[in-house]
């Protein structure tokens, strides 16, 4: 097996990172928000009731008020809260895990 290539402030390759990330993502069975409305709602309708999904997307998002629908269970959470934002949920966390792990190793120095 090659060697990890490295950033010369000690950091892994960003691309590295980005398949990491995509890779979690993806065992994590969220539907892609980069999807058509319908195509996402028929993934997500495979893992949760269309009446609960209907009731949090009543108008195309999410509405603060149906927080307690979006939250009662670990799969309600993982489908209708990151999944319907994973695309931006996957930039986020590529953009972040180089910074928390520099911070890490800055907390163990």
């Amino acid at each position: 097996m090659g060697k990890k290539r490295q950033r010369p402030d000690g950091g892994d390759v960003p691309g590295r990172d980005a398949k990491s990330v995509r890779r979690a993502i993806r065992k994590l069975g969220l539907p892609d928000s980069r999807q058509s409305p319908e195509t996402w709602y028929a993934q997500a309708s495979a893992t949760l009731p269309e009446t609960d999904i209907a009731n949090v997307f009543k108008s195309g998002g999410a509405e603060a008020s149906d927080y307690d629908e979006a939250y009662k269970s670990f799969d309600h959470a993982r489908i209708l809260s990151a999944g319907w934002r994973s695309h931006m949920l996957e930039l986020e966390c590529i953009w972040m895990l180089p910074i928390l792990r520099r911070a890490i190793q800055e907390r163990r120095a």
